[in-house]
């Protein structure tokens, strides 16, 4: 199994634990292809994998630092919470959930990849006014197994 499909299993594993998520995939632009192609479900987060740079290493293994996105989009939230929101929560809901995102993916590892570690965290700007959306970034390392560059072959020597 690749590097990038272990991280995405285990990171939409570690996230179902979260019961408001409705929808946990892989960043697909589903937000960004207009109103009427939304998926059905508004408390979503697609993780994304942006960028990997790796370095080569020894015995057939590189070593690579990995940028994951997580983002939350909510329909009717956020900038509603500021404009007195009929939430229980008391407009707080969006928050409680990038918290418990953190809370679930920090020091999060799996066999080729070490732990996850937040390093950002923003507002995403969109142009849907209904639809709020929120960028969590994690780093890690990770490592991945590539093919011999060269292989071991028997020599025998003639005397001439």
């Amino acid at each position: 199994m690749t590097p990038s499909k272990e991280i995405f299993i285990e990171v939409q594993k570690a996230l179902k634990s979260i019961t408001k998520l409705e929808l946990i995939d892989l960043d697909r632009k589903q937000f960004q292809k207009g109103k009427e192609n939304y998926p059905g479900c508004f408390t979503a987060v697609l993780i994304k994998m942006p960028s990997i740079q790796y370095q080569n290493m020894t015995e057939q293994i590189k070593e690579g630092t990995t940028t994951l996105e997580i983002i939350l989009y909510c329909k009717d939230g956020w900038m509603e919470q500021h404009q007195n929101t009929g939430d229980p929560n008391n407009g707080l809901s969006e928050i409680e959930i990038i918290d418990d995102i953190v809370k679930v993916l920090e020091a999060l590892s799996g066999k080729s990849f070490t732990k996850l570690t937040q390093i950002s965290e923003e507002e995403n700007e969109i142009s849907d006014d209904e639809l709020m959306s929120y960028r969590i970034s994690f780093t890690s390392k990770i490592y991945k197994t590539v093919n011999k560059k060269h292989s071991l072959k028997k020599l025998s020597i003639k005397q001439l």
